[in-house]
């Protein structure tokens, strides 16, 4: 239990730090303070509401939140899609040739 306890909170803790990077790096020159602070707040009311919750609205919101972290994925994959035809085409010709 103890072993349980510690890696729940070490992972609160490190999935915390890293969401607020991502969202820093996201804004870029418009990251403020501000939406950190904001971002912190959220994150917080989570912590302490997710353990009321059923763990099948727990899966079901973390599936939720995955799904929109595509979004962004596949606007750049198609956004990229002629560049990286393009690249492969490229590689395939020079790796014949050699």
């Amino acid at each position: 239990m103890v072993c349980l306890i510690f890696f729940a909170f070490t992972t609160i803790l490190g999935w915390s730090y890293y969401s607020e990077r991502c969202l820093s790096y996201l804004l870029g020159k418009y990251s403020s303070g501000r939406a950190t602070f904001i971002f912190n707040i959220v994150y917080i009311c989570a912590v302490f509401v997710g353990p009321y919750l059923t763990v099948s609205a727990v899966w079901g919101i973390a599936d939720i939140f995955n799904a929109l972290m595509a979004i962004p994925n596949v606007i750049a994959l198609i956004a990229l899609s002629k560049a990286t035809a393009k690249e492969t085409k490229e590689y395939k010709l020079s790796s014949k040739s050699t």
